[in-house]
């Protein structure tokens, strides 16, 4: 979570001086065991609660999750929505961007406001007038969470979209597209996408592109998403144009790969590949594409085992039937480093997970020609990106 500094230091200077005047007039004799489990009680009911407020309101929800770190259990409904557990159980979130289909877009943002600023009132109240130690660590609860939603800057944040019946409509759009790539409908991503503008006007526009690149790449070509991407990095930068820079990487690197690039811009193309995948670091671990990107240069450089490993890595951070192209990358290194054998173990499992996708195909097609050890083919007529 990207939290602005200054809500959260005011927050931490009222909680300390309601901890002092606590101490004082309980003349030190503070029940410390009691403020520890009213802060973990508080810290871990607010955020469902508040995720079952936004429902109840008419926002849209697509994840519910407990727990942070590796995933232990993932279910993804047919919706495309779903639910999964953490390794550490500290942590309880639910996803959601806007409005639910027939809501009024702004609705569950003023709910949440309102229920945000009544928990904050609350719990202000109660570390300034409370002596039981357990009643003071519910109230530092409260206030921590409702500070973070405060100061929560992200995009996505729901609460500063309170302001803006435009940024809820806008947000209102996120939700059945994200749906549908969670669930690889990528025919319906590009339907509801056919109406987002080249040049994006707004974050949500520039989120939506790299959605319908995606899957562009899957129904029609690598280089159809490169153009959609790049005409989208023409207009001016907001806060999901690092999305689309890191898209823009895996994009070029599927039209290597597909080749439909051009041998005389097939240079251009690598070194624009490994640039991006260094500028974006930040941004790809933030988004759990790192181990992406990290396969794609490890795989250009040559250094197949290092492509194999990163890409394992980044299909155990996707959701089931999302793993199928670090997989079929996996086996593309495999073959090029001499072991068949392995690469045919990989590519069944990508098949598994996704047997219609594009990179698949291609892995596919080089374990059946035995005599190729680049991981590659070739077209007659490439395309140039």
């Amino acid at each position: 979570m990207n939290l602005r500094p200054w809500p959260m230091t005011v927050a931490f200077l009222l909680v300390m001086a309601a901890f002092v005047r606590l101490l004082t007039v309980t003349e030190g004799h503070l029940d410390g065991s009691g403020a520890a489990l009213g802060l973990l009680v508080g810290l871990l009911a607010l955020p469902p609660l508040t995720g079952v407020v936004w429902a109840a309101a008419g926002g849209s929800v697509y994840a519910a999750g407990v727990g942070v770190g590796p995933r232990l259990w993932y279910h993804q409904f047919a919706s495309g929505r779903f639910v999964q557990v953490g390794a550490l159980p500290f942590a309880v979130y639910v996803g959601g961007f806007g409005a639910a289909a027939g809501r009024r877009p702004q609705t569950p943002f003023r709910v949440m406001l309102a229920f945000a600023a009544a928990v904050g009132v609350a719990g202000l109240a109660t570390v300034a007038v409370t002596t039981s130690g357990l009643l003071f660590g519910l109230g530092a609860a409260a206030l921590i969470c409702v500070t973070s939603y405060f100061a929560d800057r992200r995009p996505v944040a729901p609460l500063p979209a309170a302001l803006s019946e435009f940024e809820a409509r806008s947000r209102a759009r996120l939700t059945p597209v994200v749906l549908a790539v969670q669930r690889r409908d990528d025919a319906e991503v590009v339907r509801l996408t056919a109406d987002v503008p080249a040049v994006p006007a707004h974050w949500t526009d520039s989120f939506l592109l790299a959605l319908r690149a995606g899957a562009l790449a899957e129904t029609a070509t690598a280089t159809d998403a490169v153009h959609t991407l790049r005409t989208a990095l023409t207009g001016p930068e907001d806060a999901m144009t690092p999305m689309v820079r890191t898209y823009l990487a895996i994009a070029l690197f599927r039209a290597v790969l597909r080749d439909e690039v051009s041998p005389e811009h097939h240079a251009s193309v690598v070194d624009e590949i490994r640039d991006r995948a260094t500028r974006n670091a930040a941004f790809a671990r933030s988004m759990e594409l790192a181990d992406v990107l990290a396969a794609q240069t490890a795989y250009l450089d040559g250094d197949w085992p290092r492509a194999i490993a990163r890409s394992r890595r980044a299909a155990r951070r996707q959701p089931p039937g999302h793993r199928a192209d670090p997989y079929a990358i996996a086996a593309l290194a495999a073959v090029a480093n001499g072991d068949r054998s392995r690469a045919a173990r990989y590519l069944k499992t990508a098949r598994r997970n996704n047997p219609a996708a594009r990179l698949v195909q291609v892995a596919a097609t080089v374990l059946e020609t035995p005599d190729r050890s680049d991981g590659g083919t070739a077209l007659e007529t490439p395309t140039s990106v």
